[in-house]
């Protein structure tokens, strides 16, 4: 099972994003929600917290927001509009 989640996460294609595009990012579901919000802040600016702890949403600022997630922790990047995460940066 985890060797498929991996190849899928693996697989997935890089997102696109745009000036006023907001970041949904998967973390670990096995972390606190304490420890998400504190992996998430730290690499950009937190704009909500998705229907599961592990899932925030991040206001696209920078091209390396999405490396920066990765290097701490996020699983998944994508996107938040193509998830159904309508936050936006104000």
């Amino acid at each position: 099972m985890g060797v498929t989640l991996a190849g899928l996460i693996a697989s997935l294609p890089a997102p696109a994003f745009g000036p006023g595009s907001s970041v949904a990012a998967l973390f670990p579901p096995w972390w606190s929600q304490e420890r998400v919000l504190a992996a998430a802040t730290q690499s950009g600016s937190l704009l909500d917290v998705g229907g599961w702890s592990s899932v925030v949403v991040l206001a696209f600022t920078d091209k390396a927001l999405p490396d920066r997630l990765r290097e701490s922790g996020a699983l998944i990047v994508l996107d938040a509009r193509a998830v159904g995460c309508f936050a936006s940066p104000k």
